[in-house]
């Protein structure tokens, strides 16, 4: 952090010194949430001056990851929906497949579950036409734990298999740990003791 705040130092006020604000929040992310809320606000401001939107966008996905670790789920979601607009206006999937996942899961969290589907669903497509399978495994992961939540077992158990499918393709150990976990407790649920193993 403290080269890129050398850095910081020499720049003008553009889009370079926006950038380096967001790479500054994105080493803070894991070090200091509140430091990192106050440079993404300071990037915010600069990039609205000098009309950089992408800086904008993502100023405001470190502001909505500050607002979803200290509990504050709605304004999260609303600076999250600011960042989609630009991604969706310049048509870059990858993003808004993102932040539709990102939506997700806080909707998750909040036991909003039909929120939460419809949001991972979107991720789901965007990551689809993208072709990406890490993408598709994490949207199809989440969908997963959506169905588990709602007490459907067998659309779970589809959607997780699909996941660790693809999983095997990338191939991400990680990954496929936690699905198969994640099969396993619904087959150990249901009393399934030969397939939970």
């Amino acid at each position: 952090i403290d080269s890129l705040q050398t850095v910081l130092k020499t720049l003008p006020e553009d889009s370079s010194r926006v950038k380096t604000l967001i790479e500054i929040c994105k080493v803070l992310s894991s070090q200091n949430t509140e430091k990192m809320n106050e440079t993404a606000e300071e990037a915010l401001l600069l990039a609205q001056k000098v009309h950089f939107e992408k800086g904008e966008a993502h100023a405001n996905i470190y502001h909505a990851l500050y607002y979803n670790k200290v509990g504050d789920a709605p304004k999260a979601i609303s600076f999250l929906l600011k960042a989609l607009g630009y991604f969706e206006k310049i048509e870059d999937s990858g993003s808004t497949a993102m932040v539709f996942n990102n939506i997700g899961v806080i909707y998750l969290t909040q036991d909003q579950l039909d929120e939460a589907m419809d949001n991972f669903k979107k991720a789901y497509t965007a990551w689809n036409k993208l072709n990406s399978k890490s993408g598709l495994v994490r949207a199809l992961n989440n969908i997963a734990s959506v169905y588990e939540e709602k007490k459907n077992d067998s659309l779970a158990l589809i959607n997780y298999t699909q996941a660790l499918k693809l999983c095997e393709e990338i191939p991400d150990k990680r990954f496929s740990s936690l699905i198969i976990n994640s099969i396993g407790m619904i087959h150990l649920r249901r009393k399934e003791y030969e397939t939970s193993m």
